[in-house]
């Protein structure tokens, strides 16, 4: 039997569920209502449903597209498959047409990291994609190679290594002079010559000088100190060089960041043997550096690894799902897919490294890379009309990862013209990839829809100083009228109508679906659970007509009612947010739309109750599952001085099903609001009020052969314990341990 004695106390921390995030419900197709088809493609992307989610493979279950500048679409996708929920963003790009650009980001030097948004902010690009793996724990530096564009045409090698070093990486991403993209292995070219000794140089501004190198570092560097990258090499040597001249010679590899005018040569191993052999102080020394491998070359950025070339599939590696950023080249590089893929998420698993080249190649791709994956996966865009790039993807850090680089995209500045309105609901919060823009101009019939149509040029730059008229159609489905500058467009009859933008000689017109009038309101939650009266929480109210159709009320048509002595309610965008106003509270809101009404419960603070200090065995009981498996509880030493515990023996041999030896409160455990039930404890998985060990492999778990639990229960009488954390007290009453 092993042996696991449980504390002396045991808590449940009471805590109310916490409020989900608001989404636009799944709105099932109505007849007679249009809706976006795009099977083939859509107005504004050319990527047809079919090489999102093969056919008889998935399902497309949302789907936005937006114009970003001219040759460049934007796509984001929901999918669901055998193997779970898939959420991505995709950037297609024509790199024959003229009008955008790419470059290589990062933070203004090699060693140092920011967010995505702050490299495309520094820059000014119009989209941009996390980059190449970097030196996370410690000088922050990419791995690889890159190459970025200055003024005037000309480009520069920022960091890389030379070929056949044991720092030098694969292919990079390529962009060429002509504007078409291609995968090359770009590699460093350098070296230093005092006319007579010439050493050549194995690395530039790398995280990692190479065994045996000489590693040349420059201003962009930064402010790192450089002997970080030496890894504690034992044979040392630096050479420091200010205006083509040689200022210090040693061992002592102390220099600070390299000036405008220095250059730094640091070497290990047999390297710093040559270099101490080649340069001396007061020597002239030249030194030249290039990248190799591309002919034409305006940027590159190193790519993590291949996993489709020339159309075919080079990983095998179907096992492991990832967040994957992903770059897909056509045959000749005239087209361009930037992919990112949400994951370690409820509502996206992420992408095996075969789903990704398999992704890509149905795009259209024949040659596939990723680029960093995991919690650096990020895409952020500016589509048509909006003034700056946001986030798009889902990072799964839950916050922006401060990465070395970025690949960005970035579009010739336009002529400032007017030329068309983009039209949508002003009030969209939602504005994120995973909303489904197309149902925001869906109204109910007597309810309204708050529209702004924004001005653009040819390149989809936004102008500010654009006024538009808003007019329906003839169908007569709706009225339109201004309220403060803005178009307020209302339901008369179910159908759809055009809604004209127009300006002078310039119009744009878009479908406004209506619903028929509500039968019934929701919300996205019933119940907003506040821990404090320092947070607050949030709300979406839905209109549902009789044929089950589904879209968001506005604020505007929303009266609520609620005691404002305990909480505020506001309206912000197309939800209300609550703000408690006292420290402990329960009470409900009432909501009343279209003639109908729902509720919403509120409640603020927490409460912890001790449920049973355990010190007393007569109440709590041994059980187990199936009858073959061993359980016996006995009184053990408690964590307090003079306190008591409860020991659980247990023996998970005899089967190879699943199994389970249980703790169980007897009489169970109740507290206010969880009504008695039955002591005996179920089969699985075991409810509150019960401590369990179970097993699921095919062996088991004895006295002679004792398992290790999954969570750790430290016994007195025992020193070792599991790696993994202690579950958090408000899963206190039922721990499991898996063998």
């Amino acid at each position: 039997m092993t042996t696991t004695a449980l504390t002396a106390t045991l808590a449940l921390a009471v805590a109310s569920p916490t409020t989900p995030a608001l989404a636009t419900p799944a709105v099932p197709p109505g007849a007679g209502l249009e809706s976006p088809d795009h099977r083939a493609s859509s107005s504004e992307s050319d990527l047809p449903d079919i090489a999102l989610a093969p056919a008889g493979e998935a399902i497309i279950t949302d789907r936005s597209d937006s114009p970003v500048a001219p040759g460049v679409t934007y796509t984001s996708f929901d999918r669901l498959d055998p193997r779970g929920w898939v959420r991505g963003d995709v950037l297609s790009i024509d790199m024959a047409r003229k009008g955008v650009t790419f470059d290589y980001l990062n933070s203004g030097t090699v060693a140092s990291t920011g967010t995505l948004t702050s490299q495309a902010e520094r820059r000014g690009a119009i989209a941009a994609v996390n980059g190449d793996g970097f030196d996370i724990n410690d000088t922050g530096a990419p791995l690889g190679t890159g190459v970025q564009r200055r003024d005037g045409g000309e480009s520069v090698m920022l960091n890389g290594s030379a070929a056949g070093t044991s720092t030098t990486r694969g292919e990079s991403i390529v962009v060429g002079k002509n504007g078409l993209a291609s995968l090359a292995n770009v590699v460093l070219d350098g070296r230093a010559t005092d006319g007579t000794d010439s050493v050549t140089l194995t690395n530039l501004n790398s995280p990692t000088v190479a065994r045996n190198g000489i590693a040349l570092y420059t201003q962009a560097w930064g402010n790192v100190a450089i002997n970080r990258t030496l890894d504690g090499a034992p044979n040392v040597y630096e050479v420091v060089i200010r205006d083509g001249v040689v200022i210090e010679a040693d061992a002592n590899v102390d220099h600070p960041r390299p000036s405008e005018n220095e250059q730094v040569l640091v070497a290990r191993d047999t390297g710093a043997t040559r270099l101490a052999e080649a340069f001396t102080v007061g020597e002239s020394v030249d030194v030249t550096y290039a990248p190799k491998g591309a002919d034409d070359l305006s940027m590159a950025l190193n790519s993590f690894f291949p996993v489709a070339h020339d159309g075919q599939i080079t990983t095998r590696n179907d096992t492991d799902l990832h967040p994957r950023t992903i770059v897909g080249l056509n045959k000749d590089g005239s087209r361009m897919w930037l992919v990112t893929v949400d994951g370690r998420q409820a509502n996206s698993r992420g992408l095996t490294e075969v789903e990704t080249a398999k992704l890509l190649l149905d795009m259209g791709a024949t040659d596939v890379v990723n680029l960093d994956g995991g919690g650096s996966s990020q895409m952020n865009a500016r589509l048509a009309g909006e003034l700056a790039p946001t986030i798009k993807s889902s990072p799964s850090d839950g916050s922006e990862r401060h990465t070395a680089n970025s690949l960005g995209l970035f579009a010739t500045p336009g002529s400032g013209r007017l030329a068309e309105f983009r039209i949508r609901a002003a009030n969209s919060a939602w504005k994120d990839s995973d909303a489904d823009s197309s149902t925001d101009l869906w109204v109910m019939e007597g309810l309204s829809r708050v529209v702004s149509a924004q001005g653009v040029d040819e390149t989809y730059s936004p102008i500010l100083t654009s006024r538009a008229s808003l007019n329906a159609g003839p169908q007569g489905n709706v009225t339109v009228t201004d309220e403060n500058g803005a178009g307020i467009v209302t339901g008369k009859r179910r159908g759809s109508t055009d809604l004209v933008a127009r300006d002078a000689a310039v119009s744009s017109s878009t479908k406004v679906v209506v619903l028929g009038a509500p039968e019934r309101i929701s919300t996205s939650t019933r119940q907003v659970s506040l821990a404090s009266n320092e947070v607050t929480g949030q709300f979406q109210v839905f209109g549902h007509d009789r044929e089950g159709m589904t879209t968001w009320v506005e604020p505007r048509d929303v009266t609520l009612d609620y005691d404002r002595s305990q909480i505020e309610v506001t309206a912000r965008d197309d939800h209300f947010v609550v703000t408690p106003l006292v420290e402990s509270t329960s009470t409900v809101i009432k909501v009343n739309a279209g003639g109908q009404h729902t509720e919403v419960a509120v409640t603020v603070g927490l409460g912890t109750k001790v449920l049973s200090t355990m010190d007393d065995i007569s109440q709590w009981s041994a059980t187990k599952f199936p009858a073959v498996v061993g359980s016996r509880i006995s009184a053990a030493e408690g964590r307090t001085p003079g306190g008591q515990g409860v020991a659980l023996d247990y023996s998970l041999t005899g089967t190879t099903a699943t199994r389970a030896a249980y703790v169980a409160a007897s009489p169970r455990l109740t507290m206010t609001g969880d009504a008695p039930t039955s002591t005996r404890p179920p089969a699985a998985p075991p409810r509150p009020s019960t401590w369990c060990a179970t097993s699921t492999g095919p062996g088991g778990s004895t006295s002679r052969q004792p398992s290790r639990p999954a969570w750790s229960h430290r016994s007195p009488s025992s020193a070792s314990t599991s790696s993994r954390p202690r579950p958090p007290a408000s899963t206190a009453a039922e721990w499991s341990s898996t063998t």
